[in-house]
């Protein structure tokens, strides 16, 4: 009986976690683009955020036009100090014109009292989509508008703020289960419940 209940609960959680929806739940996306931004290689629109509840993040989406292959290196900074966060190191994308380049899979919290920045560096040219007024909310996830810019690609920096906008982007994070995952999950608690009535 013991060890159908463990392999009935190690299926669960193999199933839990291979789940190919595990690591795409979105919690923020940015408004239509209102406009797209040129800018030379190594210098990105960074879009500040605040949470009113921590967040795993786990994915960024930043929507950008490329002007040929290039790579990107998706970073968080703290919005009020300048201070780097987190960045990912580069990752190679194509030149598929304008549309979102996500992010390989992460963990960062986001915790509340934090305003962060975040967006994507790259060695290459690029028009960027941004949103002008900026400022939107979803759920306890909210941009601020008003974007700051970073520039370097493996050594990024903070610059100024820029008054209005908000560059494009979206946010995932794994921890939010979506249906299918629950799903999966009620399954196995299913055949656990099934193998314990057997053995009973």
């Amino acid at each position: 009986m013991r060890r159908n209940i463990l392999l009935s609960l190690v299926t669960t959680t193999a199933l839990y976690c291979l789940s190919p929806n595990s690591h795409a739940v979105l919690i923020f996306e940015s408004d239509a683009a209102s406009a797209t931004a040129f800018r030379v290689a190594e210098s990105s629109i960074m879009t500040r955020f605040e949470v009113t509840a921590p967040y795993t993040l786990t994915q960024i989406a930043v929507e950008m036009d490329l002007f040929g292959d290039a790579a990107l290196n998706f970073v968080i900074f703290n919005s009020l100090t300048g201070d780097l966060l987190f960045e990912s190191g580069l990752t190679p994308f194509i030149d598929d014109g304008m549309q979102f380049k996500l992010s390989d899979v992460f963990s960062f919290q986001l915790e509340t009292g934090t305003r962060y920045a975040l967006g994507a560096m790259t060695n290459a040219n690029s028009y960027q989509s941004y949103v002008f007024g900026g400022g939107k909310t979803m759920g306890d996830i909210s941009s601020l508008g008003g974007n700051q810019n970073a520039i370097g690609l493996l050594n990024p920096t903070f610059q100024d703020p820029l008054n209005s906008t908000d560059g494009r982007v979206r946010l995932y994070d794994a921890t939010v289960p979506t249906p299918a995952t629950l799903a999966l999950l009620g399954l196995g608690l299913a055949g656990l419940g099934w193998t314990r009535r057997r053995a009973g």
